[in-house]
């Protein structure tokens, strides 16, 4: 079977038995409607809403299909300001410390850790 189909049957069925969100839940990394790839520079950056969760953090349970659109969108857009005007967040802060223990690049995301 195909990674992609397996992808659509896992996701099927999830829908239909209502995810339960359990330990397996992973978080969601916003980012703004049609940036592909997630790479691209924007004029500033969404909040985020979820904690890290496993699939981001490296080792063995990292899920590069999550972890690396995540890193991309930092390295392009983790020193810009909020769409809002908001300073981060708690969870914003959590993301950029992961980035950092990830990358060892502190200034990309500079501005979120010190807002």
């Amino acid at each position: 079977m195909s990674r992609r189909a397996c992808l659509l049957g896992l996701l099927t069925a999830c829908l239909l038995t209502g995810c339960s969100g359990g330990p397996a839940a992973q978080a969601v990394f916003h980012v703004q409607r049609g940036v592909v790839p997630q790479a691209a520079e924007q004029s500033c950056q969404l909040h985020q809403t979820d904690a890290p969760t496993s699939g981001y953090r490296g080792g063995q349970a990292s899920q590069p299909t999550l972890e690396l659109p995540f890193l991309a969108y930092f390295t392009a857009n983790g020193d810009k300001p909020y769409c809002d005007g908001k300073p981060p967040t708690a969870t914003d802060k959590e993301w950029a410390k992961l980035y950092v223990q990830l990358t060892g690049n502190r200034v990309k995301v500079q501005q979120i850790l010190t807002g």
